[in-house]
């Protein structure tokens, strides 16, 4: 009988569930016996008590059928007698009695005595028929309240078959107690919390340990929307166990296909976990995951936000690793800049203030006078035509509030100022450079593998590019909107901030791409000989304070000039490097030189060219031609011409350059054309900002040889190889000009 209790009680809680369990023999023989005794624990309305009798009544009938409970009450509260002398309506009568018990058994005895005390109170008729009598007039909530207190209180000592099947409750609720292990594994969690089925708080964890066999077999069997359903609803009884914990984990993992031993897949699993409301930490087998930073270059950052357990920087730490492995292998980490525009912006200023008439002092004074004019105009009337009793009184009264308005209105005009004053405004420009800021981050992706000896790996190559425009020279009193441009300052935070890598995004991704294979020992030789950089310049690393950008740039000239300078042109040519430097005329009148880099290709200074894409061009030989800019670098201050005439290219350096050695620049310095000047290499220096406002680190070189108004755009020789290209020189400094170094040059030219 014990078990019988508990399979029936199980089965009258769970007759939705389909999971087959030896209870359930029990349960459909025994169901009957306490369905109507478990209370609250019952599904729906009906079936509280079975045998109770009342009289046809076809009003109260179809109150009950529709669920209209206040018109039902109501006529209860007028029939109850007579409704229960018939078994015609016993079912109404009982879904009546369980909407009125509906758990609320002591906020309706609490209700009861408060009616109770309005009544003696006179707040209502003392008499209960008096009451009845005057229903239509009561309040109709009270009115529901007292009739639902009624139906509990007539059946609550009268009716037999009510305690039976209390006693029947209190056997079920018993053996339940007894047995709640069994309830609770056979119940359907995935629909409703099993909790809140119950009359008293129970313990849920040791529940779901005692009944831990069965509930793991129901999640490997349960459909899939079901067991989900199942682990999720039961999380606060072994989530914070690390052993239950660990076996729900166990038995979700069994759902999923684990037959396949690759790190990758491994992940993707565990990553399900968390739609059974585990986390992917809490798979039975998870592969570590490790980002192993071998690139060189430490000015780029990055950082992953997501899946990543540890990063290291040596390969030792990879290695000794013994489990499944995902290894983020970087190689190469890179940030730059790169300015692809430059303008003047036409803005204003405040400069000063000025003072001004103020408008409404005029207004101010004039409503005065009038207020004055009225007022003295109101008093003359008021002596010729004086009023006598009442009329005098409202005379005053008129007289004083027209006085007051006076005085309001000069008051106003006293405190007012005559002049105001007025921002004055100035114009003038400041510089707006749209510069891209570019973050790049290369390696492979290693997936390995321990138990099959083998490793997969995949390329990784991420580059984020933003374009930011940066305002320069711009006036803290120019309060004109800035349109979404940035400052200086904000943009070397934006440079400097990480680049943000999503680990499992860039590993779902993987799916989709084919790997190379490797052997765990072809692996541990690649992490032990990462790819090498190119190798370092020498170069000091202190820059100088300040520079001035453009000095050393093009000289202002007339193309009549050009003609006038042939005599030196043919004194030139005998220098076999002259014939690969041609003159560059920017129609603006500023002029410059450059070199061929390919045969139909000549480089020099951005800012030679900048502000037209067609110019003129002269050949050593005295030819005149016209080339198209077709690329430029803003932040490296280069650009490159392209021409129909062919010429020389010139060979570029592919040695250090050291402090000391001996350099010659070639120009036209203050328009005399083809010019040579000696030096040596003071310094190479990596510089920031120098060759334009916001442009990223370059590296130049310095020097003693002479760089004037003319050079710019021209080559820097060593020998008969080119190192550099003029740029800059200081302003008011003697010996102190600046060339990009030649590797800048083939980085620009090979994009």
């Amino acid at each position: 009988m014990k078990r019988s209790c508990v399979a029936a009680l199980a089965m009258s809680i769970c007759h939705h569930c389909a999971y087959a369990d030896p209870l359930t023999d029990f349960v459909k023989g025994a169901a009957k016996t306490v369905t109507g005794g478990v209370g609250k624990m019952t599904d729906g309305v009906t079936s509280v008590l079975t045998s109770i009798v009342s009289p046809a009544d076809s009003a109260f009938h179809s109150a009950v059928q529709e669920q209209r409970w206040q018109d039902a009450l109501a006529g209860y509260e007028k029939n109850g007698d007579a409704l229960r002398q018939n078994n015609e309506l016993a079912g109404d009568v009982q879904a009546l009695l369980h909407y009125a018990r509906a758990g609320r058994e002591e906020e309706l005895r609490s209700k009861a005595k408060e009616l109770q005390s309005r009544r003696d109170s006179r707040s209502y008729m003392k008499s209960l028929s008096d009451y009845v009598n005057t229903l239509a007039s009561a309040n109709e909530l009270d009115r529901v309240y007292l009739a639902q207190w009624r139906v509990l209180r007539d059946f609550e000592q009268s009716d037999d078959n009510l305690a039976e099947l209390r006693a029947q409750r209190e056997l079920a609720i018993s053996t339940l107690r007894t047995n709640l292990a069994e309830a609770y594994a056979a119940y359907p969690h995935e629909r409703s919390k099993f909790a809140d089925e119950l009359w008293e708080p129970v313990d849920e964890p040791k529940l779901f340990a005692a009944s831990l066999d069965t509930m793991v077999k129901r999640i490997g069997q349960e459909s899939d929307d079901d067991a989900r359903a199942l682990v999720k609803a039961t999380s606060a009884a072994w989530s914070t166990n690390p052993l239950l914990k660990q076996a729900v984990a166990k038995a979700v993992w069994g759902r999923l296909d684990a037959t396949n031993s690759s790190p990758l897949a491994m992940l993707s699993m565990s990553k399900r976990l968390e739609e059974f409301g585990l986390a992917s930490a809490d798979a039975p087998v998870h592969p570590k995951v490790l980002v192993y930073d071998a690139s060189q270059n430490r000015d780029a950052s990055f950082k992953f936000n997501s899946v990543v357990d540890e990063t290291v920087t040596a390969a030792a730490d990879v290695e000794r690793e013994t489990g499944p492995l995902i290894v983020f292998y970087i190689t190469d980490a890179s940030a730059s800049r790169n300015i692809v525009d430059k303008k003047d912006v036409p803005s204003s200023y405040v400069s000063g203030s000025r003072q001004v008439p103020n408008p409404s002092y005029s207004i101010a004074q004039m409503d005065c006078q009038r207020a004055q004019s009225n007022y003295a105009a109101q008093q003359a009337r008021n002596s010729l035509l004086p009023a006598r009793g009442w009329g005098a009184v409202i005379q005053g009264v008129a007289e004083g509030l027209s006085a007051a308005s006076v005085q309001q209105v000069c008051n106003q005009f006293a405190a007012m100022q005559a002049y105001t004053d007025e921002d004055v405004y100035s114009k003038y420009s400041y510089t707006q450079t749209e510069v891209s800021i570019s973050k790049k981050v290369a390696g492979r992706i290693f997936a390995v593998d321990p138990s099959g000896g083998t490793v997969e790996a995949y390329p990784l190559a991420l580059d984020e590019k933003k374009t930011v425009s940066v305002v320069y020279g711009r006036k803290p009193e120019d309060h004109s909107p800035l349109n979404g441009q940035i400052a200086d300052a904000d943009l070397e935070h934006l440079a400097a901030a990480p680049l943000e890598i999503d680990g499992s995004a860039l590993i779902a991704s993987l799916s989709t791409t084919m790997p190379e294979r490797y052997t765990l020992g072809g692996f541990t030789n690649l992490l032990a000989h990462p790819p090498q950089g190119a190798p370092k310049t020498d170069y000091a690393s202190n820059a100088p304070a300040a520079a001035v950008i453009g000095t050393g740039g093009g000289a202002k000239m007339s193309p009549v000039a050009l003609a006038s300078n042939q005599n030196a042109i043919d004194a030139a040519t005998s220098d076999p490097r002259m014939s690969s430097v041609v003159v560059i005329l920017n129609p603006s009148g500023l002029m410059g030189a450059g070199f061929y880099v390919d045969p139909n290709e000549i480089l020099t200074n951005y800012h030679v060219v900048e502000g037209s894409s067609t110019l003129q061009v002269r050949s050593v030989e005295g030819k005149v031609f016209t080339g198209k800019v077709v690329k430029r670098d803003i932040g490296l201050d280069l650009a490159v011409v392209k021409v129909d005439v062919v010429g020389q290219p010139v060979q570029f350096a592919n040695t250090v350059v050291k402090i000391g050695q001996s350099v010659e620049a070639i120009g036209h310095p203050q328009g005399l054309f083809f010019s040579v000047s000696r030096g040596i290499v003071s310094a190479v220096r990596q510089m920031k900002g120098v060759l334009a406002p916001g442009a990223d680190k370059a590296l130049l070189i310095q020097t003693d040889a002479a760089i004037n108004a003319g050079n710019s755009g021209g080559p820097l020789f060593m020998q008969d190889r080119v190192v550099g290209v003029n740029t800059i020189k200081f302003k008011g400094a003697q010996g102190l000009g600046f060339a990009v170094h030649y590797s800048e040059v083939l980085r620009f030219l090979s994009q």
